[in-house]
């Protein structure tokens, strides 16, 4: 049986996505600054891609995706808030696995 991935649609652009990472075709490298931009507000620009995505997804795409931290299994609506997570939760838990050689 093949591994269907689930499909969210936007239900204001129409817009259907199977991974976060789809994301990135709102995201464009401008030559001038060197920045990555997004195309769909052209307010936001920033040196990293991953940063100019999780702008896509929390400002124009909220509660579309959901993450779980692998930690604890919560879950949440944006990449960003669960990085946030795991950094304020999680932070006593990575610094051990790091010690440890994990």
């Amino acid at each position: 049986m093949p591994n269907i991935q689930p499909m969210w649609k936007n239900k204001f652009s129409g817009h259907a996505f199977q991974d976060p990472s789809e994301l990135l075709q709102f995201v464009r490298k401008e030559p001038e600054d060197q920045k990555y931009h997004c195309t769909i507000c052209g307010n936001f620009s920033h040196a990293m891609k991953s940063c100019a995505r999780n702008h896509v997804e929390s400002k124009h795409y909220p509660n579309f995706f959901t993450y779980v931290c692998d930690l604890c299994e919560e879950t949440f609506s944006t990449k960003t808030n669960l990085n946030a997570h795991r950094t304020r939760k999680h932070k006593k838990i990575k610094n051990q696995q790091f010690m440890d050689g994990v």
